[in-house]
């Protein structure tokens, strides 16, 4: 895309606004450069990339001062002299931007090329949105992505460009998903909230993005772009037991935090997303055979959404009988490059829309 050439087919934007890709990273020396390179390979040309090293002790630094001596983009690393946690990272990170707007990715995900040219003519567009996003997939260590997961997900967007994205929704949902792919506008009052430190202080993780998102939405209109713009990377579960109990932890504080600037105004709200959180906890226990744990999830889920047991049966069954390769070829699932998501012509929504 050449500069002053802005656009999506009907609508020309005079100037390409700066963007600022916030990265934080510890220890991500088998990613790092992927993910820069992602950003780098973006249609939207003028972006800056602020990457905050949260203490990393492998070669981290050494691989991301390379790439950044080598690509034409305005970068700047930044090291933190311990590990702080992602939440502090990414503050760090945010305070360090220059751009109109934000976009943050983790230091293991991938943006798909024309992410963030497509969130920021929506952004341009719509003064009143304070948060734009699109759809990610999950990716493997090879960067590749099951086709039937991709036919899955294309099969749920309708034919409509955008979604606004109410708050209700974001609590019920979380669609934005990761901690990767999201942009924000660049200014105060938006700026003045930042990923909230206090899970990390009991040892809870994985609700932080969503806590975030849901704080967003409560200052102005939230958007979704319907394509997949993220490729959101797996890893294997090694200590599920503690990932499990970590995330109920977490969650009971973003259930709090919640209750506490809603005045309780969500509650039917937060029983979807204790459903939503059961269902994606069972995915890691069923993935690490680790079964015993779904005991605990169930208890926790009977607690407050009852009706939702039946719904986490059913979604148990077929995560199992899929795991055992009953539902597809025996267990062999053809995969794509995330990159190739969109040379593909099965859906016609997607053909002529390169960004």
């Amino acid at each position: 895309m050449r500069k002053n050439d802005f656009k999506d087919g009907n609508t020309r934007i005079d100037t390409e606004p700066l963007i600022s890709v916030a990265i934080p990273a510890h220890n991500a020396e088998g990613w790092i450069e992927s993910t820069i390179y992602s950003v780098v390979d973006q249609t939207h040309r003028n972006i800056e990339i602020v990457l905050v090293d949260d203490g990393s002790t492998d070669s981290t630094a050494d691989i991301v001062l390379d790439v950044f001596d080598r690509i034409e983009n305005k970068s700047r690393y930044i090291k933190n002299t311990e590990s702080r946690g992602v939440c502090f990272t990414r503050n760090r990170a945010l305070a360090e931007c220059r751009g109109k707007y934000v976009v943050f990715l983790d230091a293991d995900d991938l943006l798909l090329s024309n992410c963030i040219s497509l969130l920021a003519i929506e952004m341009e567009r719509n003064s009143e949105v304070v948060m734009c996003f699109g759809f990610n997939v999950p990716i493997d260590h090879e960067n590749r992505v099951s086709t039937r997961f991709v036919n899955q997900l294309l099969k749920t967007i309708d034919g409509e460009k955008t979604t606004v994205q109410s708050t209700a929704n974001i609590i019920e949902s979380n669609p934005v998903g990761s901690g990767s792919g999201a942009m924000i506008r660049n200014t105060e009052p938006y700026t003045n909230l930042k990923f909230s430190q206090i899970m990390s202080q009991d040892n809870a993780e994985g609700t932080e993005d969503w806590l975030y998102y849901f704080e967003m939405s409560l200052l102005g209109s939230v958007l979704q772009v319907n394509r997949v713009l993220v490729g959101y990377r797996q890893h294997g579960d090694k200590r599920v037991s503690d990932n499990v109990s970590r995330m109920l932890r977490s969650f009971s504080i973003f259930k709090q935090q919640v209750n506490k600037a809603t005045r309780g105004q969500y509650r039917n709200s937060l029983k979807q997303s204790r459903l939503l959180i059961s269902k994606f906890l069972l995915g890691k226990i069923i993935r690490s055979g680790q079964y015993h744990l779904l005991f605990y999830v169930y208890i926790q889920l009977g607690k407050e959404n009852p009706s939702g047991l039946l719904e986490l049966t059913q979604n148990i069954f077929l995560r199992v009988i899929k795991k055992f390769g009953f539902l597809h070829n025996n267990g062999q699932s053809e995969t794509l490059l995330v990159s190739e998501i969109y040379n593909r012509k099965a859906n016609p929504f997607l053909e002529g829309e390169s960004g």
